[in-house]
């Protein structure tokens, strides 16, 4: 279930319609990546557009699992054919820049990957959130900025 301070958050920080219209097609982009329905990621992209989260403060822009195009899987198939990530990581940034924010699919955890950090990612990775609804929080609290 989603948090009640994640749905504040989203509302509050939106780049016009952000609830989910075609919650088909969004099962559909997350069952193609392996994304299971008991995740947060899962539950999250069920209900809101990613693209639709505007960050006060943050960078990166995220990209959606459906709409208009299934953007995260494009992401994420960069991510894992140039930059050589494990399957395991799901990229929902664009990946323009030399890096973005990965979800892992074994941990659940979030990481804000650099490429210039590759190798000791590979070797190590550390995430920066436990999970993903920690991440959006933070992602759309400029209070928690770093």
């Amino acid at each position: 279930m989603i948090p009640e301070n994640i749905h504040a958050l989203a509302k509050k920080n939106r780049l016009g319609d952000i609830e989910r219209s075609n919650v088909d097609a969004a099962k559909k982009a997350l069952q193609r990546l392996g994304i299971f329905a008991e995740s947060q990621l899962h539950e999250f992209c069920v209900a809101y557009c990613l693209s639709s989260l505007l960050s006060p403060f943050a960078e990166e822009q995220l990209v959606d699992i459906c709409e208009p195009t299934e953007e995260v899987a494009v992401s994420t198939n960069f991510a894992h054919e140039v930059w050589e990530l494990p399957n395991e990581y799901i990229c929902f940034t664009s990946c323009q820049g030399e890096g973005g924010f990965l979800y892992s699919m074994r941990t659940h955890a979030v990481y804000d990957f650099s490429l210039s950090e590759r190798t000791q990612f590979l070797v190590a990775p550390e995430p920066k959130w436990s999970n993903f609804y920690k991440f959006i929080e933070w992602y759309l609290s400029p209070e928690l900025a770093q």
